[in-house]
């Protein structure tokens, strides 16, 4: 006999799946509770709502993306692979959230906004630094600061939501995908065995 899964589990499991083909905002609390086969009153005792829930989600694929990103950051690779591996970890990031879960983050409410922000400066540091060190290298522009990169790289969300991009890329894992290579590579062709 197999040991049931805990409650919250459960609930996140069924709230990961519905987010990522649905979005959040199309999702309700009562419809994940069904399908998890839980009460509300279950619900309620572990999440305060379901912004709550969708930053369980949410921490759950960061948690999965992570051994990419230390990959990115501290890997023994060359410079300029590991910034064609922080393309992929984004472009695997934006998979695994699914495109209904990525366009609702484009513009998330502020709870959800707050979360992505502080997820952001958790790792400011280690990201300023690998900048740093690309410019030591000599692969990224020295007249630009490392500040100015993260700073680019946060407008890409900014980018991504504007109506006329939109028309021009209707899905959203696409268009985060091509902005993203945009960033890096400019009006360059990127690197040969770039994804």
């Amino acid at each position: 006999m197999t040991p049931r899964r805990p409650k919250i589990e459960t609930l996140v499991d069924v709230a990961e799946t519905l987010f990522k083909t649905q979005g959040f905002r199309r999702v309700s609390i009562e419809e994940v509770c069904r399908q998890a086969g839980v009460s509300k009153v279950t619900f309620y005792k572990h999440f305060a709502n379901r912004t709550a829930l969708a930053i369980a989600v949410l921490e759950r694929i960061v948690q999965q993306q992570m051994p990419l990103f230390e990959a990115v950051l501290y890997g023994p690779e060359p410079y300029l692979t590991r910034l064609q591996m922080l393309l992929e970890y984004k472009r695997q990031g934006a998979q695994l959230m699914g495109p209904a879960l990525v366009a609702d983050l484009m513009d998330p409410e502020p709870e959800l906004l707050a979360w992505i922000r502080s997820h952001q400066q958790r790792h400011t540091g280690a990201v300023l630094a690998f900048f740093a060190e690309g410019q030591q290298a000599g692969v990224l522009n020295p007249r630009l600061t490392p500040e100015f990169f993260l700073y680019a790289l946060q407008q890409i969300q900014t980018i991504a939501q504007d109506p006329y991009l939109e028309q021009i890329y209707p899905d959203p894992l696409a268009r985060a995908g091509l902005i993203n290579e945009f960033f890096l590579f400019g009006l360059m062709t990127p690197p040969e065995g770039h994804p």
